[in-house]
C-alpha cells in the first residue's frame, strides 16, 4: 500500500512547545493566540490563569474530596531510586477539574472510582498476536510493546516514502512499517508483542519498563515481516532501535482511544488508550477537553457559533 502523504511528529517538538505554552506567558503574546480556556468577545483568548509543570512528580492516587464536588490528587516527588516498597515525598492537591491523561497509568489511578461497570482493565497478554478479550459488558485493556530496528543496507535505497502492510484482519495492528526518523533514516517498526500478566500489571503498574529493548527473537521475526514486501533487505543488518508500550483498549475488537466524563464523577476527565494515533489527534483532543471543561463543568452557555458546530 502506497500511502503518497505521510510524516512523522516530533514528540519531544511538540511537548516543548507546549510546555512553553503553559509556562512561559510571553511565548503566546498578546495577540490572543494559543492554547486558551475560553474565548472572548473578538475571539481573542480570555486570561488563561498560571501553568506550572513539575518534573519529577507522579500521580499515585486520586479520591473525591470528602466535603465538596472537587477532587484530591496524591503527589509523589523523590521518588527515584528508591526500593520496591519505599515511598519519596507525598503530598496533595485539592483541584475542581482533574484531567486523567497518564497513559500507561491512567487505568490504574481510576481503581476504586469508577463503577465496576465502567472499568477499563489492563489485560496484558504474552504471545505472537494483538489477541485482546472482552467480557460482555467490560472493557480490557491490552498492554503491548512495539519495538522498532534501525536499518542501513541494501534493498531500500530508492524508498522515499512510508510503506505499510496491509493491517491485520482485527485491526489489531498496522504492521510492521517502514518509517523514517527526524534525521532521514530508515526504520522498521513497531511489531505486536503483548507483554507480562494482569497479576504484574496488578502488583506493579510499571512492569513494563524491563521490556524497552528489543530481543534477538523480536529482530529476527521483524526481518522475516520486511521481507514479504522489502526481500532486497539484508535481515542480518537490522540493529536494536527503541521500543514502546502501547495503552490499547478494546471492546470486542478493534477500539481507538477514549475520552470520558461520567456524570457521576463532575470534575473528572479520563483519557484512556492513547497510543500514536493520540499523539497525531492531541491538539484536537485537547481543544475537546477544554470544550468539555466549559460545558459541563464551568456551565457556559454555548456562543451561536459553538451551536453551529458539526452542522457546516
Amino acid at each position: 500500500m502506497l500511502v503518497t502523504s505521510t510524516g512523522i511528529v516530533d514528540s519531544q517538538g511538540l511537548v516543548d512547545s507546549l510546555s512553553r505554552e503553559i509556562e512561559e506567558e510571553e511565548y503566546i503574546g498578546d495577540k490572543g493566540v494559543g492554547v486558551g480556556i475560553g474565548q472572548g468577545t473578538h475571539g481573542r483568548v480570555k486570561e488563561r490563569g498560571e501553568g506550572v509543570i513539575v518534573p519529577g512528580t507522579r500521580v499515585v492516587r486520586i479520591d473525591r474530596e470528602e466535603k465538596g464536588k472537587g477532587w484530591v490528587v496524591q503527589l509523589e516527588t523523590g521518588w527515584e531510586g528508591k526500593e520496591e516498597g519505599e515511598k519519596g515525598e507525598v503530598e496533595a492537591v485539592r483541584a475542581d477539574v482533574v484531567v486523567n491523561t497518564a497513559g500507561l497509568a491512567a487505568a490504574s489511578l481510576l481503581e476504586g472510582i469508577v463503577p465496576e461497570s465502567e472499568q477499563v482493565k489492563m489485560y496484558p497478554l504474552k504471545g505472537e498476536q494483538n489477541v485482546v478479550t472482552a467480557k460482555k459488558g467490560e472493557m480490557e485493556q491490552s498492554l503491548i510493546i512495539g519495538n522498532y530496528v534501525s536499518y542501513k543496507g541494501p534493498g531500500v535505497y530508492f524508498v522515499s516514502r512510508l510503506i505499510y502492510p496491509c493491517p491485520s484482519r482485527d485491526l489489531g495492528s498496522l504492521g510492521t512499517h517502514l518509517t523514517f526518523d527526524l534525521s532521514g533514516n530508515i526504520r522498521f517498526g513497531p511489531d505486536a508483542e503483548p507483554i507480562g500478566s494482569p497479576a504484574a500489571y496488578s502488583q506493579n503498574p510499571d512492569f513494563w519498563q524491563d521490556h524497552l529493548a528489543p530481543s534477538a527473537a523480536r529482530i529476527q521475526s521483524i526481518g522475516d515481516a520486511v521481507l514479504t514486501y522489502l526481500p532486497g533487505i539484508d535481515p542480518s543488518l537490522l540493529e536494536p532501535d527503541y521500543s514502546g508500550i502501547r495503552p490499547n483498549i478494546s471492546d470486542k475488537g478493534f477500539f481507538d482511544f477514549m475520552v470520558r466524563h461520567g456524570r457521576d464523577r463532575q470534575g473528572l476527565i479520563e483519557c484512556l488508550g492513547f497510543a500514536s494515533p493520540g499523539l497525531t489527534s492531541s491538539l484536537a483532543v485537547g481543544e475537546m477537553v477544554a470544550k468539555m471543561v466549559r460545558k459541563d463543568i464551568w456551565k457556559e452557555k454555548a456562543s451561536v457559533e459553538h451551536l453551529a458546530e458539526g452542522w457546516e
